[in-house]
């Protein structure tokens, strides 16, 4: 077991680098970002935590234990504070972070406990009870009010980032932000678990406790945010301009950011002998060890410090110097114990030194090695290797060969990259911007010079790039369309219709030399006075601008700033500037081109208004931003009344219809005003040519969204009601309503199909059951008539029965019904299935028709059904009108033995005198009421009393419409004989009927 406790160190050890480089990837994805630095700070505190506890868990004695105990505090006191806010961040909380008073809470519990555990010697003194176990020093809590204190604050803040984190999965609409907080929720949670039982429940519990695992524990959370960065992109990387060819900013920052790791893994290498038997030497030893790795971290964090200054210069400055103290100090420092190796570190940093595009680095760290080796040569101690005069002259030639070599290959390497790569990517960009181009039009040609304005920026590093358009009849320019690099305030949108003449200095440069190049704004000549003024007001340093020109005209020009820095440009980037301004310039001839054709294309050569086809987009267009803001939109159909007279008077063939568009208007009634308005227009004479037309106009007005949500419906709509308010006498408008559009479709679409339905064959008769109450048994069945439209679909009664009545339809449908009911009722009979009463209803039409009587006597001797076993079905409507009538040939039908029921009773106003002397059999209580016994007393009551109604008058009584138990219990409780509806079942076909009564019948049967 002796060395159990070293394992364990060098677990806790390995832990701690695992956040240090986590931490430091973290951070150097984007440095800038608010969320990335925290998180720093968190990977920071675990590696603290971790750290102190790998050597507090092996060391010598209770003293050293006690103070990297007391080290590792100031993590594991702070980390929970940092996770929370770290978690609040994340989750957008950014509202409660901006008050510092709540940020002053959060963390004042980490500070108290900073002060307990780790900075308070005595209260350190009495906290800790530091027992050395087998597997290493252990705190054995003393659970007094301090621990308990702390405590509260680990558990209170661990579930809070767990509710944090759980409320961001429920509010996020984002399937992978849900992904994300799900795993991150579990992750923190197995932590919060396993920690709390090795650190608070097993050290308390057993005799011999494992060390305190909550930093290794941490590790799992830590995993899951990883998996998120790789999986689902957290905390992203920002991905900077790659386009330069070598060491960029972005490039020499990855360099950078490499170094520093390659010293910090030297230095977390030398700490780990700490941990390996065979290589501990005393408490000496670790001190000296310690004080290496720390002169290796002091490099590794240095340089990563000195990343985030935003001057250029003076970071890369810090940076080599840095990188060349590390060179005299690591071979110093470590020559009495690798001097056979040491000396060979240079020659790292010297082949890193062969991508920098200028020889200083090189020279630099070529001459540090040699200046560090003539010290080595002369204060070197004495070692066991032999090592004369001649092996340090040859170590410093090496170091100058290498140099050599090194300048040579580096000069190369980046001269000819550089030139290959450059033309490349310009070829590359041309292509694109070409490509791009191809398929240019007005729709898009301001994305498209956007777009090509980024690239451009990019490609040339300016800080802004802009494109100037002049037009020639008003002799302005405008300032349409630019491209801006982080950082540099936009100016679009600032200067707009200036004079050409307000420039002279600049529109003649452009003119005569084809280029405006500045490469000092403050070194303009004395005549570029107002150029000079507007550019200074711009802060930009150096210009040049190219114009773009086509058909030997000046279209505009391409201009690009340096606002940052001064800028150079040779003849050769000039020429490539000329070739873009080309692209352009075809770009813009082409756009120019397409505008002429649409002018022809979507606008009437006699008056210039849009004509149909632009009316028809534009008013989709209205119609789209209509739905987006919830407003309406008017269509007005004009027909100028009598133009033809104006016509022949004028020699002209001019239209006579016009549409009119009214949109984005908040209420309908505003249309109205509107329409009013156009029409008064006509009170006047119209003047042509000295001559005076009195002319009137007829017209109709369809609405978005109430009489269509398209073009052509609402075109269509607006036609229909001018034509009505022709038909009422001209010069009038009217406004369309559901009337006309429902008898316009009716007329032209259901009326002429349902002509010839009979001899196609389109309609149908269903069949719905009717079970007796308390049996359970089917004792009758209603025809239903439904209209297989080939296009429609199915269609039912209440829809195509009032048309069918209207156009004289109804008698012969409702004979073909009649006939068809009955004739399948007796096919039934003789199949030897039960015998039925078959229900069918009769129209107003038909039961107002004279022959209807005999109609129904004919088709029962026809198909041979005994009366008994049919019934006819009225509406209540019929009952209560024209009472000698009704009675009359209800009389006369009872007569031929049929049966009588009232369909839907209770929706009309039925006289109870009336009621006790019609000749009927069974009242039909409607669905309405059958439907809202439920949610409904009224509808309970109101059911109840038809039931005792007809119960008094000697009826029976069905229902309609019985769809659920609770219904059906309802009527079963009041005495309800007979129910109807999709509870037992639903409309079908002879065939499932069929089916259904030869079932029952076998049932019966055994």
């Amino acid at each position: 077991m002796g060395h159990v406790p070293l394992l364990f160190s060098l677990l806790f050890f390995t832990s701690s680098a695992v956040y240090l480089f986590f931490g430091i990837y973290i951070i150097n994805m984007n440095l800038k970002a608010s969320l990335n630095k925290l998180f720093l700070i968190v990977c920071c505190s675990l590696c603290l935590w971790s750290f102190g506890f790998s050597i507090a868990n092996s060391a010598a004695n209770m003293e050293t234990c006690l103070f990297w105990r007391r080290i590792s505090a100031i993590g594991w006191a702070s980390i929970y504070s940092l996770l929370l806010h770290f978690l609040l961040l994340l989750t957008s909380e950014k509202c409660t972070l901006k008050r510092w008073r709540f940020c002053l809470l959060l963390y004042l519990p980490a500070v108290i406990n900073m002060y307990v555990f780790s900075i308070s010697k005595e209260m350190t003194a009495i906290q800790y009870n530091l027992v050395k176990m087998d597997y290493g020093w252990v705190n054995i809590a003393v659970n007094n009010g301090w621990d308990l204190f702390f405590y509260i604050y680990y558990a209170g803040y661990v579930l809070a980032c767990l509710a944090i984190v759980w409320r961001w999965k429920r509010k996020s609409s984002d399937e992978s932000a849900r992904k994300q907080a799900n795993l991150i929720f579990i992750s923190i949670l197995a932590a919060l678990l396993l920690g709390s039982l090795t650190d608070v429940v097993l050290s308390s519990s057993l005799t011999s406790p494992l060390p305190q695992m909550a930093p290794i524990f941490t590790l799992i959370p830590i995993a899951a945010i990883h998996y998120s960065i790789k999986r689902y992109s957290l905390m992203r990387e920002v991905i900077e301009n790659k386009d330069e060819l070598i060491l960029n900013n972005e490039t020499r920052a990855k360099l950078h950011y490499y170094l520093s790791i390659a010293f910090l893994t030297g230095g977390l290498l030398t700490l780990l002998s700490r941990f390996l038997p065979h290589l501990i030497n005393g408490e000496e030893n670790f001190k000296s060890t310690l004080y290496a790795s720390g002169l290796l971290f002091i490099f590794g964090f240095a340089i990563l410090i000195f990343r985030l200054i935003k001057a250029e210069n003076i970071k890369n400055v810090l940076i080599m110097i840095i990188t060349l103290s590390s060179i005299p100090i690591i071979t110093l420092r470590f020559v009495e114990y690798a001097s056979i190796t040491v000396w060979a570190f240079p020659i790292i940093l010297t082949i890193v030194s062969l991508v920098f595009n200028t020889r200083t680095p090189l020279i630099l760290v070529t001459a540090m090695a040699i200046i560090t080796q003539i010290i080595v040569w002369i204060y070197a101690p004495a070692g066991a290797i032999q090592m004369d005069k001649f092996d340090y002259i040859l170590r410093i030639g090496i170091f100058v060969i290498a140099f050599w070599i090194g300048s040579v290959v580096n000069n190369i390497y980046l001269k000819r990259l550089k030139e290959n790569i450059y033309q490349i990517d310009f070829q590359k960009m041309i292509s694109e911007i070409s490509f791009d181009f191809v398929s240019v039009n007005q729709a898009s040609i301001d994305e498209k010079i956007n777009n090509m304005l980024n690239k451009m920026g990019r490609f040339f590093y300016v800080d802004r790039t802009y494109v100037f358009l002049i037009n020639h009849q008003d002799s302005t320019m405008a300032y349409t369309h630019e491209w801006c690099n982080e950082g540099i305030e936009p100016e679009v949108g600032t200067i707009q219709d200036i004079p050409l003449d307000v420039f002279p200095w600049w529109m003649e440069q452009l003119k005569s030399n084809k280029l405006v190049y500045i490469e000092d704004v403050s070194k303009l000549p004395d005549e570029a006075g107002a150029e000079k003024a507007q550019l200074t007001r711009q802060d930009i340093k150096s210009i040049v601008a190219i114009p773009i020109e086509g058909n030997g005209e000046l279209l505009g020009y391409i201009g690009f700033d340096s606002v940052a820095s001064f800028r150079k440009w040779s003849n050769y980037h000039i020429k490539l500037l000329k070739i873009l301004a080309n692209l352009l310039a075809d770009g813009l001839i082409k756009t120019k081109a397409e505008k002429e054709i649409e002018l022809m294309a979507y606008y009437d050569h006699l008056t210039g208004l849009p004509n149909r086809t632009l009316f028809w987009d534009r008013l989709n267009q209205a119609i789209h931003l209509a739905k987006r803001t919830e407003r309406f939109v008017g269509v007005m159909f004009m027909d100028l009344d009598g133009f033809k007279m104006v016509n022949d008077t004028m020699g002209h063939s001019g239209g006579d219809e016009f549409l009119i568009m009214i949109n984005n208007i908040p209420d309908a009634k505003d249309i109205v005003k509107i329409a009013d308005s156009i029409m008064k227009l006509f009170e006047k004479p119209f003047n042509l040519n000295e001559q005076e037309f009195f002319i009137t106009g007829s017209a109709g007005v369809a609405v978005y969204p109430v009489d269509g949500e398209d073009a052509g419906t609402l075109i269509k709509n607006a036609d229909i009601a001018m034509y009505r308010a022709k038909s009422k006498g001209k010069s009038q408008y009217a406004l369309c309503t559901e009337d006309m559009k429902e008898e316009v479709k009716k007329n032209m679409i259901l009326s002429n199909s349902l002509y010839r339905a009979q001899e196609r064959n389109e309609l149908v008769v269903y069949y719905q059951p009717q079970v007796r109450l308390h049996t359970g048994q089917v004792i009758g069945i209603e025809a239903l008539l439904r209209w297989k439209h080939p296009e429609m679909g199915m269609i039912f009664p209440s829809v195509f029965i009032p048309l069918a009545e209207k156009n004289g339809l109804i008698n012969s449908i409702g004979e073909w019904v009649l006939r068809t009911a009955s004739s399948q009722n007796k096919k039934w009979q003789d199949m030897g299935l039960p015998h039925l009463r078959m229900a069918v209803n009769l129209s107003i039409s038909q039961f107002n028709n004279p022959r209807i009587v005999d109609n129904v006597d004919s088709i029962l001797k026809e198909t041979g059904l005994s009366p008994e076993y049919l019934e006819l079905e009225i509406t209540e409507s019929i009952a209560i009108k024209e009472a000698n009538y009704t009675i009359g040939i209800l009389n006369k039908l009872k007569k031929l033995g049929v049966s009588i029921s009232i369909d839907d009773f209770g929706t009309e106003y039925s006289s109870l005198s009336r009621l006790k002397i019609l000749p009927i059999d069974r009242i039909k209580i409607d669905m309405q009421f059958v439907q809202g016994i439920e949610g409904n007393e009224k509808d309970q009551a109101i059911t109840k009393i038809i039931i005792n109604l007809a119960k008094s008058l000697g009826l029976e009584v069905l229902a309609e419409g019985v769809e659920t138990a609770p219904q059906l219990e309802f009527l079963n409780q009041k005495m309800c004989d007979d129910v109807q509806g999709y509870y037992y079942y639903k409309p079908m076909p002879a065939e499932e009927i069929e089916k259904l009564l030869k079932s029952n019948a076998s049932k019966k049967a055994e």
